[in-house]
């Protein structure tokens, strides 16, 4: 197997405070929760939070005045194209007179002063640096000595002083007041191009860029939360039908289901971005940047051809050097070695760092790749490294021997002369000697959640689109499945590097999931026994059905020695998110209003009046049971979504807890009993201090004060007082943290005061009023009901997520049957663990 680490992740439940019709599966939202996602959709950022904003945008609106060319100074990559061409196409918008400079990959990364001397000569009096400039102290001091006016936009690190720039934008500056520091530089671009139109009363014509925003977004791996998220998650929506013909009819070529795609960062990452990146890999950027002005469908066709063959030129170099790597580590051993450092001639310098990355991710390794260039003496290098190791710290340990180098803790580059090579990798391996260990050469994958197999439905994989985009800092939920089978077991691909098998978890079978790039396992995978699988989730259309496909992340043998986990199942079940939404696929749709649910020993019918329309499938139906059973539940059933597809039709179903309740009783003490059923079931009972409360306020009519804490079953209380008054038909009131504020309608027959601030400035009513504190309270008439119950001696409280690491335990997670037995040996347990829900049956 592989040489990874399996990190579980500090998953708990998140209770979800929403609207049942907006709820999101709890699994889902509880990761939201955790990474502090927000629902927020719009983008409505104060770009003057950043320091030199006002400045920058005077600068402009002056130049603009004096009808001087304004000139976009970017980079090579993704996120420079798409600065350079966000810049240019907003400014024409407005009316400026643009041109725009990006260095060929041989000038090197940023400013350089044979370039800005030619602007300069070209009657350039105004630069807009994008995604690059915070490091150029001395070209910026070189176009101030021309007279020029330098506005930096950057997004990378500072070091040292700023430039002397007229007006230095960074979102990482101290002085910003915005808060957010990890902008891609096309988000630093597109905050001064919002200023602009904010400037000039157009702001709300800004959002038409969202799309080129996301591209360089994505294709910079920042961080893909805060504003980032919401740039990235506008732009995708605006892919298939964006403003610009030359991206519009890119993505019309590339997704032929362009209308109807559901766009995610991968498709950006991994399809888009590589298109418009190659040209600066092999060639010109330039070429990217004019699909993106391009007006003409025509000229926009040609100018894709030569991108998409400058991408196809540009996987052949790349994996023509990757195979030459893989010869000289697998002759030379340096898989056995602290790092991989591979130097040849004939290595193209604008793939080496893609080919690095691929080999750390094979090996685990800090690696370096180096292109010798023998008529000048040098060679320059891509580095890539590991968690862990700093490859910027490691470099300057062996300083002595390279000309230049720079980057940070993960990627970096250098060059250095031929004759050094050999001796760099010699001092190299022996600074990692001390660094290297095995923990730090072991991969760590984390695991956002093991899953049980009633978990992966529909409802799960439908709304993980509220967790994307996925990203740096937001990466696709891993979850994990354990012992588990594998059988037909095939290499596939055309080159058969990847492995498709089917997963076997009890009597659920997952088909034709794909484990990529997995080839050299395949040997190994044919006589393992049971395994454990970490796994992505995606939800696919085929032939009109819902697909849940699963990817393989990484595959170990199952220890029996792990941690074991108690109740695991019927605690997993306790936490499914109704409305629960079930996908039939039916020849027909004659399914009246009147739909209900037929239970079975293990199955679960579906009827529609009284005719038998389907088995729901067998993970729902073990639902179903467990909340019927378990939580006294029945349920209701509407038909949501139909939809005609080719061979049949799809019916998407929402069942939901029938909250209904239903009595025939005709004396008092048989409604309670009935409430009390309905609630609690027939076996349930109300606690000492419900019992009291109900006596006291319906038995004996007499207002009521109860001081009592959270947890002793107020909820339970306040709704069996709402039965009753709705079946009665009476009115009430319920009023939270009464402060005198909130207007009291004295119209109600009974009043509920929960917890209220000032309980003695609670006026006298004609209704029956009942007060719920914390408090000692004495009030005149009132009856004072003070609740008390002792702890049993030995018990120790622990929190939902711990649960299944005892055994003796009490939950309302757990099992009915379960409760009871705890309860009836309480007092004789010499040592158990409960959750704070156990207070309600003290």
């Amino acid at each position: 197997m592989r040489n990874t680490k399996w990190i579980y992740q500090n998953y708990k439940y998140y209770p979800q405070k929403i609207e049942k019709k907006e709820a999101i599966h709890s699994i889902v939202y509880s990761i939201m929760k955790e990474r502090n996602l927000s629902h927020q959709e719009n983008f409505n950022t104060n770009p003057f939070l950043l320091k030199d904003m006002e400045e920058a945008v005077s600068l402009l609106q002056e130049a603009k005045k004096k009808k001087q060319t304004i000139w976009i100074y970017g980079d090579y990559d993704v996120d420079g194209i798409t600065s350079v061409s966000l810049c240019y196409l907003a400014l024409s918008e407005l009316g400026y007179e643009v041109e725009y400079y990006i260095p060929l990959r041989d000038e090197g990364y940023g400013l350089n002063q044979e370039a800005l001397q030619s602007i300069y000569n070209q009657g350039g009096k105004i630069v807009i640096t994008v995604d690059c400039g915070i490091v150029s102290s001395k070209e910026v001091d070189f176009a101030n000595s021309l007279g020029m006016t330098m506005i930096v936009t950057d997004h990378h690190e500072l070091q040292g002083e700023l430039p002397k720039a007229a007006a230095v934008i960074n979102p990482k500056r101290k002085e910003n007041i915005y808060p957010f520091p990890s902008l891609a530089g096309v988000g630093t671009a597109f905050f001064l191009m919002t200023a602009l139109f904010e400037k000039e009363g157009k702001r709300k014509e800004i959002t038409k860029y969202f799309d080129i925003v996301a591209l360089g977004t994505i294709a910079d791996i920042v961080p893909l939360i805060e504003d980032n998220r919401i740039l990235v998650q506008q732009g995708l929506s605006l892919l298939a039908k964006s403003q610009w013909t030359g991206l519009r009819i890119l993505v019309k070529r590339l997704f032929p289901d362009y209308e109807t795609h559901h766009f995610s960062a991968y498709d950006v990452g991994f399809i888009i971005a590589p298109i418009f990146n190659a040209a600066g890999r092999l060639e010109d950027a330039k070429s990217s940047v004019r699909l993106f002005l391009e007006k003409d469908s025509k000229k926009a066709n040609e100018q894709i051809d030569y991108l998409i063959q400058n991408n196809l030129d540009r996987r052949a170099v790349q994996e023509k050097i990757l195979q030459a790597c893989l010869e000289e580590i697998s002759q030379k051993k340096l898989e056995d070695k602290n790092s991989i450092v591979i130097a040849r001639e004939g290595f193209h310098h604008g793939v080496i760092g893609i080919v690095a990355s691929k080999l750390v991710d094979r090996f685990y390794k800090p690696t370096i790749i180096m292109e010798i260039k023998a008529n000048e003496g040098i060679a320059t290098a891509s580095c890539r490294s590991i968690s862990g190791i700093n490859i910027v710290e490691s470099l300057e340990a062996v300083s002595h021997l390279l000309l230049r180098y720079g980057g940070h803790s993960g990627a970096a580059g250098f060059s250095i002369l031929i004759e050094n090579i050999a001796k760099f990798y010699e001092e190299f391996e022996a600074i990692l000697e001390d660094k290297i260990s095995k923990e730090i050469t072991t991969r760590k994958l984390n695991i956002t959640k093991e899953l049980l197999p009633f978990q992966i439905q529909y409802p799960l994989l439908h709304d993980m689109k509220y967790l994307e985009p996925f990203g740096a800092s937001n990466p696709a939920p891993i979850f994990s499945l354990k012992h588990c089978k594998l059988d037909k077991i095939r290499l596939i691909g055309a080159d058969k590097k990847h492995i498709m098998c089917n997963i076997h978890h009890g009597d659920t079978i997952f088909w034709n999931c794909v484990w990529f790039q997995a080839f050299d396992i395949y040997e190994e995978l044919l006589y393992i026994q049971e395994v454990d699988v970490a796994f992505h989730l995606k939800l696919e259309t085929y032939r009109g059905r819902y697909q849940y496909k699963i990817f393989i992340d990484d595959i170990q043998s199952s220890n029996t020695t792990n941690e074991v986990r108690y109740h695991q199942e019927e605690i997993e079940y306790s936490y499914v998110q109704f409305p629960y939404e079930v996908i039939l696929y039916l020849k027909h749709t004659n399914l009246s209003e009147n739909l209900s649910l037929n239970f079975e020993e293990r199955e679960v019918r579906l009827f529609s009046n009284r005719s038998y329309i389907a088995y729901l499938d067998s993970n729902t139906s073990k639902i179903l049971h467990y909340w019927k059973q378990e939580k006294n539940c029945n349920f209701h059933v509407r038909k949501k979504e139909v939809f005609l597809e080719e061979e049949h039709y799809k019916i998407h179903l929402e069942i939901t807890i029938n909250e209904d309740f239903h009595s025939y009783s005709l004396k008092e003490g048989q409604l309670f009993q009935d409430i009390k059923n309905f609630l609690l079931g027939k076996e349930g009972k109300y606690n000492s201090m419900q019992t009291k409360i109900l006596s006291s306020f319906f038995k004996k009519r007499q207002n009521t004060l109860a001081i009592a804490q959270c947890g002793r079953g107020i909820q339970t209380l306040i709704n069996t007082i709402k039965l009753y008054a709705d079946y009665t038909k009476q009115q009430y009131q319920i009023l939270e943290n009464w402060d005198e504020k909130e207007k009291i309608e004295t119209q109600c027959q009974f009043h509920i005061f929960l917890f209220p601030k000032t309980p003695k400035k609670i006026p006298t009513l004609s209704s029956r009023i009942l007060i719920l504190t914390g408090q000692d309270q004495i009030l005149e008439g009132y009856f004072t009901i003070e609740d008390s119950y002792s702890l049993p001696k030995n018990i120790h409280w622990i929190e939902e997520e711990e649960i299944s690491k005892h055994q003796i335990v009490f939950s309302h997670r757990l099992r009915k049957e379960k409760q009871k037995k705890i309860l009836e040996q309480l007092l004789n347990l010499q040592d158990f663990y409960a959750t704070k829900d156990l207070l309600v049956h003290l």
